[in-house]
């Protein structure tokens, strides 16, 4: 090789050593973060399951949106996604359950609970009522619906 390009073939070389090397750092940094992460989330799940401490909502919004907010939350989705129109399964537990709540807590009617729920019809409401109580049937739901009307306390 001419004295040209072996100095470009080294250059270039040594610039393939510098990415390498960069792209080795930020893996082990993105690892790191990654574990920290997971920590932490263990540690809120284990702290939550083994003293069942309830999330605290603010207490001066409007109860409606209070338990749109802890239901939310619970579920690990946001108060879009809970009102939204995604057909998803954990997105129709959620609202199922908050439709339980909010009929639990409240007084309001289905049409009311409609409009609150992002404009639905009120026989959604009606069914998502009843497909609510069929849920709160089951223990494991109960006691996560519990948990929720705790933190609204």
């Amino acid at each position: 090789m001419t004295s040209i390009a072996l100095k470009f073939h080294l250059e270039h070389k040594a610039r393939l050593r510098r990415i390498e090397e960069a792209a080795r750092r930020h893996q082990a940094s993105k690892v790191a973060k990654a574990t920290v992460a997971t920590v932490h989330n263990i540690a809120q799940e284990r702290i939550r399951r083994d003293y069942e401490t309830a999330n605290k909502v603010l207490p001066y919004l409007p109860l409606v949106t209070r338990i749109k907010r802890a239901v939310a939350t619970e579920f690990g989705i946001t108060v879009d996604q809970l009102v939204g129109h995604d057909r998803k399964a954990v997105y129709s537990v959620a609202r199922h359950v908050c439709v339980g709540i909010i009929f639990e807590m409240t007084t309001m009617s289905y049409p009311a609970v409609a409009r609150r729920m992002g404009g639905r019809d009120h026989t959604t409401i009606l069914s998502s009522h009843k497909r609510a109580q069929a849920l709160f049937a089951e223990e494991a739901i109960r006691n996560r619906v519990d948990q929720i009307k705790e933190g609204l306390q």
